[in-house]
């Protein structure tokens, strides 16, 4: 059940939450978001940095960041950052606060990632365990 990093594949999760919940789950999602053909990620990340460089956050131009590309650009948006910037959470994190933070960080999250940590604070605030 591992992918090649080591890590389980989206399908392998999908299988295993499908198992687990006993009915079957849909392998594709069509989003509302169609994925920017001419996309550069490298491109994105150095605008994400400039947004969050200085004095306050530029929100406008990071929320058009992060919410005009798919889950799977963000991903790659993402990875660029950390290769060549830093840490784009770390920078994220120190740089916003609430509820903002928290949407901007779930937005890095690969939908399956989000859709579990939701499903647990979902249990939890049903059980009474937070």
């Amino acid at each position: 059940m591992e992918g090649d990093a080591g890590a389980p594949t989206v399908d392998d999760m999908m299988k295993a939450a499908s198992k687990a919940m006993g009915v079957p789950l849909r392998p594709k999602f069509q989003g509302t978001i169609i994925a920017d053909p001419n996309f550069n990620a490298d491109d994105c990340a150095d605008r994400l940095q400039k947004t969050m460089k200085g004095l306050g956050t530029k929100d406008r131009k990071l929320i058009e960041i992060l919410t005009k590309h798919t889950n799977e650009q963000r991903q790659e948006i993402e990875k660029s950052y950390n290769a060549r910037l830093g840490v784009l959470r770390d920078d994220i994190d120190s740089d916003l606060s609430g509820h903002y933070k928290d949407m901007c960080l779930s937005l890095l999250d690969p939908f399956i990632t989000y859709d579990c940590k939701e499903l647990n604070r979902a249990v939890n605030v049903k059980t009474g365990n937070r």
